[in-house]
This record gives C-alpha cells, sequence and structure tokens, in this order.
C-alpha cells in the first residue's frame, strides 16, 4: 500500500497558488498599469505547457497501449474497458457543456481581442485538428507495435521447431528467418522500454513545470486587477467553480447508474469500498500516485482479479480521466461566451469530441487537465 504524502508536499501547492492570487491582488492594487509587465510570467507558463504537450501526448499513450503486452489481450479487455472509459469521458464532457449553458459563467467576463476564426464544418475541423491527428496516430502506431511484437512472437515458436543444428532436415533458411525475428523482437522491446522511460522523463518535466504555476497565477492576477476589471473577474471564477463543482456532483451519479446497469451492483457498497481510494486521489491529485492503493482496494475489497486490476485500472488511469473532461468541456462554453460567441450544433459537437479525445492524453498529475 503507498503511503500518504506529507501534508506540506500536498498542500503546498494549493497554498502557493492562493498565495500568489493574494500578492497578485494586491501588486496590481499598489502599482496600477506598472504591474501590467507581470502578465510575461503566464505567458512563459504557457510557452512551456504549450511545447510539451505534444510529448506527453505521445507517451502518455504509447506506454498505457504497449503495457498491456499484446493485441489479444488488447481485444479481449481493453476494447470494453476502453468503450465504457471513452463512454463516460463523453458524458462528462457532454455534463461540462450544459452545465457551462446553464450557469453561463463566461457572460460578461473580460478577455484579451482574439484573432476571428473561420467557419468550418464539423468534419473538417476534426481532420484539421493537430491534437486529434497526434491522438489518433499515436494509438495506431501502437497498436501496430503490439501487432508487429505478436507477429515475431509468433515467428519464433514457429522457426524454433526448424532449427535444430543437429537435426537431418535442418533447413538454414529457417534458422535465418528465427535470428531475424528474435532480432525484431528484441528491438521492439527495447523500444517499449524506450517510450516507458520517455513517459517517466516527461512526466517529471511536466511535474517541474507546473511548480511555476503560482508565478503564473501571481503575474496574471497582478495584470487583471491593474486594469481595474479584477473584482468582475472574481466573480466570473467562482461562476465557474460553482458550474464545475455541480457538474462533478453529478457525474458521480451517472456513474452509479452505471455501476447499476452495467456492473450489476448496489452503487452505495462500492462506493464506501472505493472511498479510501478516493481521498487518497483527492489528497494527491493524481490517479498516477493512487495507482498501487487502487489495485490493491479492487482486488481485496470488491473481489476482481489480478489479472483485471493489472490491466484495467493502469489504463483508465492513462486514458479515464473524467474530471478533466468536465473541465475541458466547461471551461470550452466559458471562453465561448466571454468572446461572445453563439456555439452552433456542430460546433458543439466538435467540442464534445476534441475534449473527449482531449482527456484521454491528460497525464495523471497536478494540473495535468490545464496543460490541454
Amino acid at each position: 500500500m503507498q503511503a500518504a504524502a506529507p501534508w506540506y508536499k500536498t498542500y503546498l501547492m494549493p497554498i502557493l497558488i492562493v498565495a500568489a492570487i493574494i500578492i497578485g491582488i494586491a501588486l496590481g492594487q499598489i502599482l496600477g498599469e506598472n504591474a501590467l509587465g507581470l502578465s510575461v510570467l503566464p505567458k512563459i507558463f504557457m510557452w512551456f505547457i504549450k511545447n510539451l504537450t505534444p510529448f506527453l501526448i505521445f507517451f502518455a499513450i504509447s506506454s498505457g497501449v504497449l503495457a498491456v503486452g499484446s493485441v489479444d489481450q488488447l481485444r479481449r479487455l481493453g476494447l470494453k474497458a476502453g468503450g465504457i472509459y471513452m463512454a463516460t469521458a463523453f458524458f462528462a464532457v457532454i455534463i461540462g457543456i450544459f452545465s457551462g449553458v446553464f450557469f453561463t459563467p463566461g457572460e460578461g467576463f473580460k478577455v484579451p481581442p482574439a484573432t476571428a476564426l473561420k467557419e468550418t464544418s464539423f468534419i473538417e475541423t476534426i481532420l484539421s485538428s493537430p491534437l486529434l491527428a497526434l491522438v489518433v496516430m499515436t494509438l495506431l502506431l501502437s497498436v501496430a507495435t503490439l501487432a508487429a511484437k505478436d507477429y515475431y512472437e509468433k515467428s519464433i515458436e514457429k522457426a524454433k521447431k526448424e532449427v535444430d543444428p543437429g537435426a537431418a532436415d535442418f533447413d538454414p533458411v529457417a534458422g535465418k528467418k528465427f535470428r531475424a525475428s528474435k532480432a525484431a523482437l528484441q528491438a521492439i522491446d527495447a523500444l517499449t522500454h524506450v517510450i516507458a522511460g520517455g513517459a517517466k522523463v516527461i512526466f517529471k518535466a511536466i511535474g517541474w513545470i507546473i511548480w511555476l504555476a503560482p508565478l503564473a497565477v501571481l503575474g496574471a492576477m497582478a495584470s487583471l486587477f491593474a486594469t481595474g476589471d479584477g473584482f468582475a473577474a472574481l466573480g466570473g471564477y467562482g461562476a465557474l467553480l460553482s458550474a464545475f463543482m455541480s457538474s462533478v456532483i453529478f457525474q458521480f451519479i451517472v456513474l452509479a447508474g452505471m455501476i447499476i446497469v452495467i456492473g450489476g451492483l448496489n452503487p452505495l457498497p462500492f462506493f464506501a469500498k472505493i472511498w479510501p481510494v478516493q481521498a487518497m486521489a483527492f489528497s494527491t491529485s493524481s490517479s498516477k500516485a493512487t495507482l498501487p492503493y487502487a489495485m490493491e482496494t479492487l482486488e481485496t475489497k470488491l473481489g476482481a482479479s489480478d489479472r483485471g486490476a493489472n490491466f484495467i485500472l493502469p489504463l483508465g488511469a492513462t486514458i479515464n480521466m473524467d474530471g478533466t473532461a468536465i473541465y475541458l468541456g466547461l471551461t470550452g462554453v466559458f471562453f465561448a461566451q466571454a468572446y461572445g460567441v453563439d456555439l452552433s450544433f456542430s460546433q458543439y459537437l466538435t467540442l464534445a469530441f476534441t475534449c473527449t479525445f482531449g482527456s484521454i492524453g491528460a497525464a495523471g498529475l497536478p494540473g495535468g487537465s490545464l496543460i490541454f
């Protein structure tokens, strides 16, 4: 069982964020327009985030798929689990969108002027999305890697029967094929280890960058309150927070319904048994940090098989980010309202589709949803 993080590690980031908000407000009020120069701090922060995002998407998704081990296991467990994960993520996005429409947190919110976008259809928007293209291509290449691994493993097993040098009917062609298949399999295994290591590296790098968030918040708040629109903006943030919390509560109701319909279980005992895991997830803000504890709880308290827990939960920790899905859908509507854009049905559909795939690539670490 993974021990809980020390309190200062658990709460240091929220404390720094709150302190940055207070100091930023004070600087904006005291320095006035002179505080506008601090707006460079959030720009620097977002520059790092934007440039790390492609690496994050590739390594987070590919390492999760390759950890499955084989196409057969991916087909047997992955399709069903992945389908359920995609469904919950899509419902979460829809909940976030409806919450944004209902609470309208972005109305009256002051934002910088933006470049007008060309009107495009749903299909054109999806096909032109670099984020979605990266997600789809990463999934395709990861599954292809597993398929290649399976192919060479079968080739080696088949060739083993024909490569005994002492046999009278030894076939040198089969021996050459055996050596080539073995070399290819070793290369694929090496690639898998490199990707797994790359995922750890990118998670560590993003973990460092996230610690710049308090400075970014300080600069954003200082420049915001330097213009005199700060207190009105805080009201908008409060409405956004209320909409998000309402969405999260409703998502729990949706999950309870899925537990009844799909799992055939009573959701109350389920939530009671899983509550310690949820408490740890809340305190650490990281699905990756909670994963070992969740796997143990699933096996010991809920009776899941070791094989199922070892595959389903790591996959979920990689691609199933319902909180992020809610956040992305809600903030998408929030910014549309802030910029005075009336979204059409096709644009809402584009938002739902993109946010669902965007949540899949979100890393299980504090601040992962901010990146997307």
